[in-house]
C-alpha cells in the first residue's frame, strides 16, 4: 500500500513459518508475542517464548520482494 503500509498484517503463524524455514526451529505461533500488529515495512521487535523461563527478543524485517 501507500507509504510502506501493508494491506493486512504479519501474523504470528507467518513469523513461525519463517523461523522454521530460515533457522530450522519449531516455534508454536502461540509462543510468539507481538506488541502491536505489524502493518508496515521495516524492522519490528518480537518476543519469542522458547521456555517458561527463557524469552528471546528477535527483530522481524518486513520488506518488498
Amino acid at each position: 500500500g501507500e507509504g510502506g503500509r501493508l494491506c493486512g498484517s504479519v501474523t504470528t503463524q507467518e513469523i513461525a513459518d519463517q523461523l522454521r524455514r530460515q533457522f530450522s526451529v519449531e516455534i508454536d505461533k502461540r509462543k510468539i508475542e507481538v506488541k502491536e500488529p505489524i502493518k508496515s515495512l521495516g524492522s519490528h521487535p518480537v518476543l519469542v517464548k522458547v521456555h517458561p523461563k527463557v524469552h528471546v527478543s528477535v527483530t522481524v524485517k518486513v520488506q518488498n520482494e
